[in-house]
């Protein structure tokens, strides 16, 4: 590793050190909320409120000085659940401090990879691995504080006995310093992350000598195409999850002829609020879902508990009064709750569509999962060259794709819904009342969280877009020279194991209207034999070699010609093992084959007592210092029953596409 390298590694270190005292002070300071607070009844009392995620003050002046109270935040989650969720505060608190662990851990791991001489990836992967939990749990933290905000925070601040002295802090809260400490920490990772991914690279081209500058250009540009659809589908996984989570799907008011003013109603998938204004003092209820998949109804309920909010659904397909609302502050309405029937039931057309609810639901999940799977797949990409198409760049398609066709059925599914019921009835207790006066048609609107998701289809189909780009980018350069049979692109290097039966399955399966040889008449191969396969552009040609030991002397002299290895072990005869051991490592310490791809085939899998992988892999992985950093399989083929041996095949092919450039045959001149 060059010393430029190991600076840019080394930065990481400071990055990872600011993101632990980033978040270390979120923990520990009081200013997570910052809220003011009134009094209904006063124009000189005022107030402040603040306070972290465990503890804070309040300061309240009642015109005859201030007074300032601390705050123990566990203790009000206790004793007042209304105020605060406790599961938001747990994954707040769970968050921010795995991010600090992250953090900590990536900058220890940092020290040691710029330090160290190793040329072993596992720090690397370490620092990779460590600073991404670490944003993710910082998304986590921030996800799960903003909804604290939205559905409990920014309407009261205060405990019940405030409450009960007619103060009030609605509207008059904001986050505060402690939260936008998490925000940051996050920018950090990203910065992070982006000088490893350029180390990476960095370090693949000191160990790997490119030809000209124009391939270290291209090599460059791909994968920092690769990376900046990873950068794009985190900002779509972090909106996806910001437009699950806030209550603002839909945003509406219910007009009432003897109240002060319309009732404001705002919504999310799950949960949302109420505030009546019949008198001048508003009055505030939170609002749950609650869905009867067997009548294929749903409605938004002001009530607790979840028996109480199915006992009011059913009441008002009755056509009965259904009991008075809880205050979200926890206050109870002194009203008779007793049900009467009204003689009117509601249809249930006025009702929410349980069906196009769930499916919405559904849909939003399977994008935000696809969405993630984007993310992950798109930095697996950069920093490996994954074998399976699914994992491959080929498979950033697939996942962008999804995540926009799922999207897309969100804003449709949820449109139609809107459009055909909730813009009628926003399907609150107050509007589906057989006897309230409360009617909200031509007074709904789709709010927010539903119009960003306009952002995940605007940045998955750049995605699409930039993996067009770097596929037209790719198509620009030189295409591998066509080499004939007299100077072979590929070459066999075969224990005399199968090695012509498997050419002959490979030659069968990939050659058109080419019928194999019979195995019973295949025969010890004496000297050389020769074969071609065309696939994916390349045409390849086989130099199947002689495996017996007076004819393995002539192999060097085939070295210099090959882009790549295939070496065959019997692993139905332990016997020989030892011996094709030490033959292997002949080979593979020969000066011209340094980094062409190597597929190492386990033959004969399909007679009973062979030798599995399992078992194979560490009689080789001996050598790993011959073998050294270049494309490598172990892989397990039956050549008699064909099994196996088309996905050794294209492996290599995409090996050899791969290391065109940068692992050219080598001949004798050079």
């Amino acid at each position: 590793m060059s010393l430029k390298t190991r600076g840019i590694v080394f930065a990481t270190f400071f990055g990872s050190c600011l993101i632990v005292g980033l978040l270390v002070a979120a923990l520990t300071t009081d200013n997570w909320v910052q809220s003011g607070a009134r009094r209904y009844n006063s124009t000189e009392s005022q107030g402040r409120v603040h306070f972290g995620l465990f503890s804070g003050q309040k300061h309240l002046n009642v015109a005859y000085g201030w007074r300032q109270h601390d705050i123990d935040v566990l203790a009000v989650i206790r004793d007042e659940p209304d105020v605060m969720s406790y599961w938001l505060w747990l994954g707040t608190a769970i968050g921010a401090g795995l991010g600090a662990l992250g953090g900590a851990i990536g900058a220890i791991a940092s020290v040691l990879k710029s330090s160290s001489a190793s040329k072993k990836t596992g720090t690397l992967m370490v620092l990779f691995v460590s600073n991404f939990l670490s944003g993710i749990s910082q998304v986590v933290s921030f996800a799960c504080w903003l909804v604290q905000f939205v559905q409990y925070l920014q309407h009261n601040v205060l405990v019940v006995d405030d409450r009960k002295n007619n103060w009030y802090s609605v509207g008059l809260a904001s986050l505060g310093t402690s939260f936008y400490f998490v925000v940051a920490g996050f920018v950090v990772v990203v910065i992070n992350l982006i000088l490893l991914t350029v180390a990476t690279r960095m370090e693949k081209r000191e160990r790997t000598q490119v030809l000209d500058e124009k391939t270290r250009t291209m090599a460059k540009t791909k994968w920092n195409i690769l990376f900046a659809t990873f950068v794009l589908s985190c900002l779509s996984l972090a909106t996806l999850i910001v437009s699950f989570c806030t209550p603002y799907w839909v945003i509406a008011q219910a007009s009432e002829q003897t109240a002060y003013k319309n009732s404001d109603i705002q919504y999310g998938l799950f949960a949302g609020s109420l505030t009546r204004n019949v008198l001048a003092t508003p009055v505030f209820y939170d609002l749950t879902l609650i869905c009867l998949y067997e009548h294929n109804v749903c409605a938004y309920s002001c009530q607790k508990e979840e028996a109480l909010r199915e006992s009011e659904l059913l009441a008002m397909m009755a056509g009965e009064k259904p009991e008075e609302c809880p205050l979200a502050t926890g206050r109870l309405a002194t009203v008779d709750t007793t049900t009467s029937p009204t003689g009117r039931a509601i249809p249930r057309e006025e009702f929410i569509n349980a069906g196009l609810w769930l499916t919405t639901v559904i849909f939003l999940g399977l994008a935000t999962a696809f969405a993630g799977a984007s993310a992950s797949f798109s930095i697996i990409n950069v920093l490996f060259n994954p074998v399976e198409p699914v994992f491959s760049v080929f498979g950033l398609y697939i996942w962008n794709g999804v995540v926009i066709g799922a999207t897309l059925l969100v804003m449709i599914l949820w449109g139609t819904l809107f459009g055909t019921y909730l813009s009628i009835n926003v399907g609150i207790t107050d509007t589906l009342t057989p006897e309230a006066p409360y009617n909200s048609a031509g007074m709904a609107a789709l709010g927010a969280s539903y119009w960003i998701l306009f952002l995940p289809l605007l940045l998955h189909g750049s995605n699409i877009g930039l993996l067009l780009w770097r596929q037209y980018e790719i198509n620009r350069e030189p295409p591998p020279t066509t080499i004939n049979v007299d100077k072979s692109d590929l070459t066999i290097w075969l224990d005399n194991a199968g090695k012509t039966t498997y050419l002959e399955a490979a030659k069968t399966k990939f050659t058109k209207n080419y019928r194999g040889m019979n195995p019973s008449k295949i025969t010890t191969t004496v000297g050389l034999n020769i074969g071609q396969i065309d696939l994916h552009g390349i045409r390849m040609s086989f130099w199947d070699l002689g495996g017996q030991q007076e004819l393995q002397s002539l192999w060097d002299k085939y070295y210099s010609e090959s882009h790549a290895v295939i070496y065959v072990v019997d692993s139905n005869d332990r016997e020989r093992m030892h011996e094709t051991k030490e033959v292997f490592d002949r080979m593979i310490a020969n000066e011209y084959l340094s980094g062409v791809p190597l597929l190492v085939l386990a033959n004969k899998q399909d007679l009973p007592d062979c030798m599995g992988v399992r078992e194979i892999k560490p009689v080789f992985q001996e050598a790993g210092h011959l073998i050294g950093r270049r494309d490598c399989l172990v892989m397990p083929v039956s050549a008699l029953t064909g099994e196996g041996v088309d996905e050794g095949i294209k492996w290599l092919v995409e090996s050899i596409k791969r290391n065109s450039f940068t692992r050219p045959p080598k001949t004798e001149d050079t």
